[in-house]
């Protein structure tokens, strides 16, 4: 998996013409912020928290565009070419274990927007999400869900999930 998220970062730095440099730097200044979200004594040095960070972030922030947008898809992408592969990664990504801190993936995806992108993080996690269980209706959950409540991905897939269960007994 190490290599996979190897290769969405350099994917990202070609298409966008930049230099990882760039990312370090944000990473620098988010490694305080971002060791305070983990529970316990991390193992962890300064440099390779941050190589785990941007990693970590750049995957996850790709694969939810690649989920949504065929064509930034490369043809030789394991993840897209085999259901079972996809569907192992969207439950890994939940995992309590897996977590990254949310507010790096989002930093790190609204440094890597296109201009005139329209799209938001939260839309794009409650679309990946969608697909791990269909009879939750998540639509449009994330409008009511604040980034100050979001420390992990998988605290905001526990809140869009919880938030879907709640309207399916309500009504």
């Amino acid at each position: 998996m190490q290599q996979r998220k190897c290769m969405y970062l350099k994917h990202l730095l070609d298409r966008r013409n930049e230099y990882v440099g760039k990312y370090v730097k944000m990473m620098r200044l988010l490694e305080l912020k971002a060791r305070e979200c983990y529970d316990g004594y991390i193992e962890f040095g300064p440099n390779d928290f941050i190589e785990m960070l941007l990693l970590d972030s750049c995957f996850i922030a790709e694969l939810l565009r690649k989920y949504k947008f065929a064509y930034q898809k490369e043809n030789n992408d394991i993840i897209f070419q085999y259901k079972q592969v996809f569907n192992q990664v969207r439950r890994d990504l939940v995992l309590v274990e897996n977590q990254v801190s949310f507010f790096v993936v989002d930093q790190l995806f609204y440094m890597t927007r296109t201009e005139n992108s329209e799209d938001y993080i939260l839309d794009l996690v409650e679309l990946f999400i969608d697909g791990i269980y269909p009879w939750l209706n998540t639509f449009k959950m994330t409008e009511t869900i604040s980034m100050d409540m979001v420390d992990h991905l998988v605290k905001l897939v526990h809140t869009i999930w919880g938030s879907s269960v709640v309207s399916v007994y309500v009504n």
